[in-house]
């Protein structure tokens, strides 16, 4: 394991993180214009449980297409942007902060040292 004292916590603790995390995002969210539109009325504190959060509006693709360049980005201080190639209309960029990019090497490591899964039959 990579981070043993996150990835072997109880599901009860476990579900306290993830609730944790997501009103947080939530809250986040919040901060930008564009996504109090979106968002509606929706708060943090709505979040109850991890099954709440499907009530909040699916984005699309073409949102994203039409937020360009950064309409939905809700952070700063930005470090990194990988962007689509645009192809199919504007292209979709996600901006990536320096907590980020460090959250996807964690992401990354944790896939490295994972065992492998036994073949399914």
């Amino acid at each position: 394991m990579f981070q043993p004292e996150l990835e072997s916590l109880d599901r009860e603790a476990l579900a306290r993180l993830q609730l944790e995390r997501m009103r947080a995002t939530l809250a986040r969210c919040r901060r930008n214009a564009a996504w109090r539109r979106r968002l509606g009325d929706a708060r943090p504190d709505d979040v109850k449980r991890a099954e709440d959060w499907a009530r909040l509006p699916f984005l699309t693709k073409d949102e994203l297409r039409d937020a360009y360049p950064y309409g939905l980005a809700c952070g700063e201080d930005y470090r990194r942007v990988h962007m689509s190639s645009g192809t199919t209309g504007n292209p979709i960029l996600n901006p990536y902060t320096a907590a980020d990019v460090a959250q996807w090497s964690e992401v990354m490591a944790r896939c490295y040292v994972a065992p492998a899964s036994p073949p399914m039959t």
